[in-house]
């Protein structure tokens, strides 16, 4: 009885050790999770598309017929 008793609490002292474990784990999960889908979110701050120049945007004669404005965003973008 006493060894059955003994292996049952090393038993639970092991899960509740595995349960701290998951618990940090899963925080850390959490974090990196909300940070890494802020991070797109913060580019939505300018109304701007981000648009740079190719060839592409111009014609035989060098001139521009690329509707877009060229932008790139920056941190003025964010504020």
């Amino acid at each position: 009885m006493q060894e059955y008793l003994r292996r049952l609490l090393k038993d639970k002292a092991h899960l509740r050790k595995w349960k701290r474990i998951m618990i940090a784990l899963s925080c850390i999960v959490v974090v990196c999770t909300v940070y890494a889908l802020s991070l797109p979110a913060q580019t939505l701050a300018c109304d701007k598309e981000e648009h740079t120049h190719t060839a592409e945007c111009y014609d035989e004669n060098n001139e521009l017929i690329c509707e877009k404005e060229e932008h790139t965003h920056t941190d003025d973008c964010n504020k």
